[in-house]
Order: C-alpha cells, then structure tokens, then sequence
C-alpha cells in the first residue's frame, strides 16, 4: 500500500458504497500523507506508512488474516532472514519448501 496517489475526493471521501481501501487506511491512520501536488485543477496526494512500526504492524496483521498464522508467519520470516545472513541455503530452501507456516 506504500506510495500510493489519490485525489483530494478520494481521501475525504465518506460515502460507504465509494470508500476506497486507501481512504479507509489514510483515515485510521495507517498511511499518511507525505507529499501533496498539484495536476490542473486537482491536488494529488501521496499515501505511504508513517514508519516501519505502522508497516509491520498492518503487513503482520494482514498475514493473518489471510493465512490463520500472525506470530508464526513474522517468525518464519525472520529464519529466512536469519537463513540468508548465514548463507544457509539448505535451511533456508527447508524453510520455502515445507516448514514455512
């Protein structure tokens, strides 16, 4: 979601039938705004997280939502880091192939 660009109607935008998932993260405080342009007549803004701790916080609760696993994915995910830096490939294929939550 980092990077993103909306108009000005689309960030203050309440209709419920035209809320856009950017609109509802920008107003709960997920993403915020770090540039405002202008193009013609309309003011662009660019959405991105307001840092890393908002980042990993909706990327791990995004995790698990979609797969059932919250902690187990960061962890995972952390070995695969841990993996690379020792450049242990054979744990780190282990993890992507069959370990991993």
């Amino acid at each position: 979601m980092e990077n993103r660009i909306l108009d000005a109607d689309l960030v203050s935008n309440f209709e419920l039938d035209k809320f856009s998932n950017e609109a509802l993260l920008f107003q709960s405080g997920y993403l915020t705004i770090t540039k405002e342009r202008e193009q013609g007549s309309r003011i662009l803004y660019h959405l991105d997280y307001p840092n890393f701790e908002v980042q990993s916080s909706f990327n791990l609760g995004l995790a698990e939502h979609l797969t059932g696993c919250g902690v187990e994915v960061a962890e995972a995910g952390e070995s695969l880091i841990e993996a690379l830096g020792k450049t242990d490939f054979q744990a780190f294929r282990e993890k992507v192939q069959g370990n991993f939550p």
